[in-house]
């Protein structure tokens, strides 16, 4: 992930000094969470988090958060 993010400030698409530890940590915490907790969550919300339809909308919304804190475009900007 290190030469990844270094090539990707080189090339000016990315902010400069990502810490590739704090992206990997992110990454995993978001993709992770909802899942881990699945049942408690989707009763508090009224949702059911195991979905797939609203599996592929969080992935979704993973990859526009990851991409708009590496880019510093939010992700309506980048459409």
């Amino acid at each position: 992930m290190k030469i990844l993010l270094e090539r990707a400030e080189e090339a000016g698409v990315s902010r400069k000094a990502v810490d590739p530890v704090q992206i990997h940590v992110t990454v995993a915490a978001m993709d992770g969470f909802h899942l881990s907790n699945a049942y408690w969550l989707s009763a508090i919300f009224g949702q059911n988090l195991a979905d797939s339809a609203w599996r592929k909308v969080r992935r979704a919304h993973i990859r526009d958060v990851i991409m708009a804190h590496l880019t510093g475009i939010p992700a309506r900007a980048r459409s």
